[in-house]
């Protein structure tokens, strides 16, 4: 019930937006995109992300859909090439960003296996997650 109240919330979404003459504008592709990963339609959402990218390359958005790219590329897609592409694209262009720490280590452990990761290693009872180096969460819907 669950999924199916969350197709049929997307596809009011949708129609809403098709609906309006005018073009989608920057909100309407992120709530769109945000839609998508609530769904786990990780296909749907980097697409989303990746148009807005592409139509708002200055928007309030920019920084966030440029690293969503990335990070939906690099952990469900697994397209290791395209998520690098975006992750350096937006160490770049928004070095002082607060997704930059998790960019940078994404891209340094881009493909290996979680367990290779360092902050899941138990070296001197650090195993426990509380590595300095540890990845931040997944990102908010904030910009």
């Amino acid at each position: 019930m669950k999924t199916l109240n969350a197709v049929l919330g997307t596809m009011l979404v949708v129609l809403a937006l098709l609906a309006c003459s005018e073009e989608m504008g920057e909100n309407d592709y992120f709530t769109l995109a945000q839609e998508y990963m609530d769904q786990q339609n990780w296909v749907k959402a980097e697409e989303a992300f990746g148009t807005m990218v592409e139509k708002f390359p200055d928007g309030v958005f920019a920084a966030k859909s440029t690293f969503m790219v990335g990070y939906i590329n690099a952990n469900h897609l697994a397209d290791l090439e395209k998520a690098r592409e975006y992750y350096t694209q937006f160490i770049e262009k928004y070095p002082d960003h607060e997704l930059a720490m998790a960019a940078q280590y994404e891209l340094e452990h881009l493909g290996k296996n979680p367990d290779e990761l360092p902050f899941l290693q138990d070296e001197g009872g650090m195993g426990n997650g509380d590595s300095p180096g540890q990845p931040a969460a997944t990102p908010t819907s904030t910009p």
